[in-house]
Parts: C-alpha cells; sequence; structure tokens
C-alpha cells in the first residue's frame, strides 16, 4: 500500500474519531447539566428551578395523600437541613418516614398554591427507616441509580472515543517511524548505487574487511577464451566458456554496472540440475562438463570468495543463491543469507564484494 493510499484511507479515521467523541460530549452533558441544590433554595426561589432536573437530599418527614384520590401516585414531604420541606411526587411505593434520601426529578409549580415540588425521577435510599410497600402485593422498595441511560450511555461512548483517538496517535506514530526508516533505507541503496557507478567500491570493501579466502592472488583473468559473443569487446576481468549447441542460454543478461568492464555485458547458460539450471559464480577456476556455467572473476575482485553465488533457473523464473559466508551477496543494497534465494527481477543490482551487475530481462 502506498503512503498516498494510506493517507486517503487514515484521514477519513480520524474524522469519524472525533465525530464519536463530539457526540459522545454531546450525550454526556445531562448528567453534568443536572444541578445539585437544597431543598431552601427551591422553596424561597421556586420559578428559578421551575422544569428543571436537580438533585436534593433530605429526611422523610411524612407521607401525604394524593387529593386525586388515584393510587398510582404518591407524595411524600422532605425537609432539609434547616427545616424547609419540598413535596415530592413518585408513582413508587414512598419511603420509611426518617429515612434520609437522595432524590432527583424535575421541579414544578403547583396551580393551587404556586408551591414548587418535584416529580421523583429516581431515588436513592442513603440511611435510616424501613423500606416501605406499595399497593396491595407489598412490594419492598429498590434502590434507583441516580443518574438515568442516556448520560451513562454517552460517558461509555466518550471513553471508548478517547481510548480510540489515543491508539489512533500510538498508530500514526508508528506508520511515521515505519516510512522514515523505510526512507532512510531507499536513499542508502542510492547512495550504495552511485558509490558503485563511480568506482569507488573498493573504499567500501578490502580484502582484509571481507575476510578473503584465498591467500595468493590469483593471475589476471582475460576473456579472450570467453565465447559470450562480444569477442575482443567483452569483459576483461571475467572468465567462462561456451556452452555445448544442445544448451539454451538463461533469459536475459547481465552487464557490469561498475569498474573497468563497466557497460560489458553476456549471457550465459545453466547446467541442469534437480534444483533447475545453475550457473556458480566465484573466484574459483572450474573444469569438466560444469565448466560453461560457471563465471570466474580475476584478481580484481579480491573480496569474492571462490564460490559466491548461484543463478538458478527454474521454468522461467530467474533466482539469485548466496554461496558464501564470509563475503556478501547483495540485491538492490539488501543482504542475502547464506544459502538463501531471492528472484531477479528486470534491472535488479547484484553485488559480490566490489564485483557489481545488473540483471536485465529480455
Amino acid at each position: 500500500m502506498s503512503n498516498r493510499l494510506l493517507h486517503r484511507e487514515v484521514i477519513p479515521m480520524k474524522n469519524i474519531l472525533w465525530m464519536v467523541a463530539l457526540l459522545a460530549f454531546a450525550l454526556s452533558i445531562p448528567a453534568q447539566a443536572q444541578e445539585q441544590v437544597t431543598i431552601k433554595q427551591i422553596v424561597e426561589n421556586p420559578g428559578k428551578y421551575s422544569d428543571q432536573s436537580v438533585s436534593v437530599s433530605g429526611v422523610v418527614d411524612e407521607h401525604v395523600e394524593s387529593s386525586s384520590g388515584s393510587n398510582s401516585t404518591m407524595n411524600y414531604m422532605l425537609r432539609g437541613d434547616t427545616g424547609e420541606t419540598l413535596r415530592v411526587r413518585t408513582t413508587d411505593a414512598p419511603p420509611a418516614v426518617t429515612a434520609q434520601v437522595q432524590v432527583t426529578g424535575v421541579v414544578s409549580i403547583s396551580p393551587f398554591n404556586q408551591s414548587a415540588f418535584i416529580d421523583e425521577d429516581s431515588r436513592e435510599v442513603v440511611s435510616g427507616g424501613s423500606a416501605q410497600s406499595s399497593g396491595q402485593g407489598g412490594v419492598s422498595e429498590e434502590l434507583k441509580p441516580g443518574i438515568g441511560f442516556w448520560p451513562i450511555f454517552g460517558l461509555t461512548l466518550l471513553g471508548f472515543a478517547i481510548i480510540a483517538v489515543v491508539g489512533y496517535s500510538i498508530y500514526s506514530s508508528s506508520e511515521e517511524k515505519a516510512k522514515k526508516a523505510a526512507d532512510e533505507a531507499r536513499k542508502r541503496q542510492e547512495e550504495e548505487l552511485k558509490r558503485a557507478a563511480s568506482g569507488l567500491n573498493s573504499t567500501d570493501f578490502t580484502a582484509t574487511e571481507m575476510g578473503d579466502d584465498e591467500g595468493d592472488a590469483e593471475q589476471r583473468i582475460k576473456s579472450s577464451s570467453s565465447s559470450s559473443g562480444s569477442g575482443s569487446g567483452g569483459p576483461a576481468t571475467l572468465k567462462f566458456k561456451a556452452p555445448p549447441k544442445t544448451m539454451k542460454f538463461i533469459p536475459g543478461k547481465l552487464v557490469v554496472a561498475a569498474g573497468p568492464d563497466q557497460g560489458k555485458e553476456f549471457r550465459i547458460a545453466g547446467h541442469p540440475t534437480p534444483e533447475g539450471n545453475v550457473v556458480t559464480m566465484g573466484r574459483a577456476e572450474v573444469e569438466g562438463e560444469r565448466a560453461f556455467a560457471h563465471i570466474q572473476l580475476g584478481d580484481t575482485y579480491r573480496t569474492v570468495s571462490r564460490m559466491q553465488a548461484e543463478i538458478v533457473q527454474k521454468d522461467q523464473d530467474i533466482y539469485l543463491k548466496n554461496k558464501s559466508t564470509t563475503n556478501p551477496t547483495m540485491v538492490n543494497g539488501e543482504p542475502v543469507e547464506a544459502e538463501k534465494m531471492v528472484e531477479l527481477d528486470d534491472g535488479d543490482m547484484i553485488r559480490m564484494g566490489e564485483m557489481m551487475l545488473r540483471y536485465e530481462r529480455d
């Protein structure tokens, strides 16, 4: 996935998270808007609190019969700390006399005497008194929560939104770090290829640093016996023999990308094996029936092992296999582990010590 596509996907997600957070905040407002007041404040200024949801506490002073005679609505008087009383209308069994209760409800004004009363929404018995029964069934009063469903739902949603925003921030930070690391790796690879193309390879890899596995330098290998088809214009530091007429060349060609033979190209043929058609590369000299399937590198490339790597053809796919445990084999700047294979595509850069080749597919 490209960075541009990732950006298009993340931005809408961020907007959605902000919308959820705002919705949760809006739903939590009722819980915040519920005002804790005293009975004295409501009694002295009923108009101020009319039609507002409030929460008051007090002691149940007495039960009051409903003026309408309805059994579905009951009343009780709640006395505050300073002695003022306030009528509470409820559809449940009223709490016991002398019970300390916390009542939540909406303040209304009586049309008969213009006094304030509370339509009870919820009630919590704090202490004292015994549970009262209502109706004929004698069901005991249960404690009710002081906050309604929607405020609780809003606060819960707000919590999830906060967790989501924090998770998104962590995710964005990790994505930014991964992108930065990928950019740095790409820049290092580009610099490596530029140094190789400008002939600075020898400053990166020396025989001492890379553990040259051959003590004495071989004689410089010329391409006079090469049958790559390039004639006298072939690579001067490589040696390989002509394959039998019955053998086919491996698809594509190799081009020397750096050094004295920069720009020269050649084709190769592999020796049939159960693994595929194999071409070996290194400073060793191979004789016999496999000599045509070996690219011998001269002493110009002292940081290349005797058996450095293999090019393997499996059907129409081409792979590079690292055979050296002392000298590096790289594809596009990435090291290839010993005895591991990577597939080659058109334009891939192969580096073996100071040797730099480019694979080009026909």
